[in-house]
């Protein structure tokens, strides 16, 4: 930086200028009328009239001498100074990441338009941070994945991926998910439920949220606060991630752009959510591909099954966990995404490793080729490569292996849910070859034959000739410990579609009754397979494979 006057009151300090409109403007050094110094940014054009400067800078406590107006015109000129490039576009740009406080990285000097003080968007150390948050992850799937999603933002363009996603934890009251949302928010700023986002936003003032979180994490409120049924919130939260994920604000015409403050904004972020109601499942109406893809439901467990806490069966000891990651994010945040972002710039391999991460997780989530699969899965693959790059940089509270077991058992627990019912059959099909066999889930019982009382406690069906047929009769009310109950249904059409079915007794049916001696009630509804069919491939139909592990 060069400083071209030494005047007595004022003088320039560096040249800014706005890469988002070309605007040029000049930082000045003044003293003020309470003895101290200050700064001010003062548009450039106001050179052949500073009156607009010198009440700018009167404003801001200046003291102005009588003389002031040849001073003033030669601070704005500003000869010789540095230039720096401002923008309000915080995240990438080029090799430098631009946070509200400043950049890291290599390039041209950045500064952002409108900064924050250091000591607003930092405070306390990483160590301190992932040192309270470290048993409590230790504990958690779900709050391992929440805050590794904190750390995903920045890796989306690193990884090729143009599209984020927001994870939506579902469960009851008290079962953790705030504080998974907060712990994620403590990676990059002030953490707390009174910092979370409102859902009750305007669409200019959300897709402003989402500039702001650009190449981050933007975390919103518990939806349940949002007054209205059940069905308007989750169309809220649908058309709230269709925003979130669409990469650019409302566009407007040339003549409203013109106006910055209404300019078309973009951005590439992923988001965290949480609410009571589910997205999917019985008496919901199936949401479209996209529509999973963009809102991803996560299921966390009941209260008494331990909420977040999933590998922690005391409870006494959740408690704890959660006081001490609690007191952990409230006095030290900000600082791990910083610490994070300087390790990932100065590593000439973090890119490639980043990709190689996306591709190892793939490897596994996906086990075979399925637009809608794959495109679900990579969202996922984003979070793990940024959990095993925090890992490896020494910024995470966990180990790579921990957190790649938690990062797969919810990826698995959110894709059961939206899974296609032919993958679901799939899976299902591959469970009776693995257990027809066994003759305690599935003993042959002839007609008239009477099983024992144990033997009934324990049975999923009988092996009988129905028809003809060696039959595998399934109980109905046995699927749901197969497949998802919601989903059971569909997996019955598909796998009826696909030949695998004995037709019922009525006409477009699948289920019968057959009757059991020894069992309680002895009537009762079956779904039959042929086993023939069951040990290969259903004829004239090609078997497909599974679509995600």
């Amino acid at each position: 930086m060069t400083r071209a006057y030494k005047m007595q009151w004022v003088q320039p300090i560096e040249i800014h200028h706005n890469i988002d409109d070309n605007f040029y403007s000049v930082k000045v050094d003044f003293d003020t009328v309470s003895g101290g110094r200050s700064t001010a940014i003062i548009p450039r054009s106001q050179i052949d009239d500073p009156r607009g400067a010198k009440r700018t800078l009167a404003a801001q406590g200046a003291r102005m001498p009588e003389d002031w107006l040849g001073d003033l015109r030669l601070a704005l000129i500003a000869e010789g100074c540095d230039i720096v490039h401002s923008t309000s576009i915080l995240g990438w740009h080029g090799r430098a990441y631009l946070f509200p406080d400043g950049a890291v990285g290599h390039g041209p000097r950045l500064v952002p338009t409108h900064p924050v003080p250091a000591r607003q968007c930092a405070k306390g150390r990483t160590k301190a941070w992932r040192e309270g948050l470290a048993e409590a992850c230790a504990s958690s799937s779900y709050l391992t994945f929440a805050v590794s999603v904190a750390f995903a933002g920045c890796l989306l363009r690193p990884v090729g991926q143009d599209e984020g996603a927001v994870f939506h934890f579902i469960g009851e009251s008290s079962t953790g998910k705030s504080l998974a949302s907060t712990a994620a928010q403590s990676v990059i700023e002030k953490a707390g439920r009174e910092c979370l986002r409102t859902h009750d936003l305007t669409d200019r003032a959300l897709e402003e949220q989402a500039a702001r979180s650009n190449d981050s994490l933007l975390v919103l409120d518990e939806l349940g606060r949002i007054e209205g049924t059940p069905a308007k919130r989750l169309q809220h939260a649908q058309n709230l991630a269709y925003k979130m994920t669409g990469g650019q604000g409302r566009q407007r015409s040339n003549r409203a752009v013109s106006d910055f403050e209404l300019r078309n904004i973009q951005y590439l972020l992923f988001g965290l959510s949480s609410g009571e109601e589910p997205l999917d499942g019985t008496g919901i109406r199936r949401r479209n591909d996209g529509e999973q893809v963009r809102l991803i439901g996560i299921p966390v467990p009941a209260r008494d099954e331990g909420g977040i806490f999933d590998r922690e069966p005391s409870g006494e000891r959740r408690a704890e966990l959660a006081r001490r990651a609690e007191l952990a994010i409230c006095e030290n945040y900000g600082r791990p995404i910083r610490r994070f972002m300087k390790r990932f710039l100065a590593d000439p391999e973090a890119e490639q490793s980043a990709r190689e991460y996306v591709e190892r997780f793939m490897a596994k989530a996906v086990t075979a080729p399925s637009p809608f699969a794959e495109r679900f899965a990579r969202k996922f693959a984003a979070v793990y490569a940024a959990a095993m790059l925090a890992a490896h940089y020494k910024v995470a509270p966990w180990t790579k292996k921990a957190a790649a077991a938690a990062i797969r058992k919810v990826h698995r627990q959110a894709w059961e849910i939206v899974r296609p019912a032919g993958s679901a059959a799939d899976d299902m099909l591959a469970w009776l070859r693995a257990h027809a066999g066994d003759p305690k889930l599935f003993p042959k019982v002839a007609e008239g034959m009477k099983v024992r009382p144990a033997t009934g406690k324990t049975m999923f069906g009988i092996r009988r000739d129905i028809s003809g047929v060696s039959g595998l009769a399934l109980l109905r009310d046995r699927l749901p410990d197969i497949v998802p109950a919601w989903q059971a249904d569909g997996v019955l059409a598909s796998l009826k579609a696909r030949g695998y079915l004995l037709p019922g007794k009525e006409a477009g049916r699948y289920v019968r009754q057959i009757r059991v001696k020894g069992l309680h009630p002895p009537r009762r509804h079956y779904v039959v397979f042929d086993i023939a069919r069951i040990a290969g491939p259903a004829r004239n139909t090609p078997k497909k494979e599974p679509d995600a592990a």
